[in-house]
């Protein structure tokens, strides 16, 4: 009885042993897991900071210029000698201003899809990483 108890004694701390240094990698790689997804979502904030203060600059650079247009047209249009050039002093002011408009916005559109694209590199990463570590599990 005394082999018996003895080896079922050695089994459970050969499997104690064997499970307890499984559980220490899986800790330690579960902590570097983590550790690159804050990496990652570090990467991803400083992008979208940077998307934001370059769509800030953009935003103001264009109420600076629209700012200025409208002071010169406000000018031209209060000298203006008929109704008829007032009217094409004021229609031309609002093309321009609309073009105007129209191409900063598609400059901070283009800088917000540039951040999406560039963000999504560092999280698609992130999440091939889960499912490989998911499927080392299995």
């Amino acid at each position: 009885m005394t082999t018996t108890t003895d080896a079922a004694t050695e089994a459970t701390k050969t499997a104690f042993k064997s499970g307890f240094e499984k559980f220490q990698i899986a800790g330690s790689s579960l902590a570097e897991h983590n550790k690159a997804n804050l990496e990652a979502l570090m990467t991803v904030s400083k992008i979208n900071v940077k998307s934001l203060e370059d769509a800030g600059s953009i935003a103001s650079a264009h109420v600076k210029t629209a700012s200025e247009k409208a002071s010169a047209a406000i000018k031209t249009l209060t000298a203006s000698k008929s109704i008829q050039e007032a009217v094409e002093v004021q229609a031309d002011f609002t093309r321009d201003a609309l073009d105007s408009y129209i191409a900063d916005f598609n400059k901070i559109a283009d800088v917000f899809l540039g951040a999406m694209k560039a963000s999504s590199k560092p999280i698609s990463e992130r999440v091939s990483a889960s499912f490989t570590a998911l499927q080392a599990v299995k």
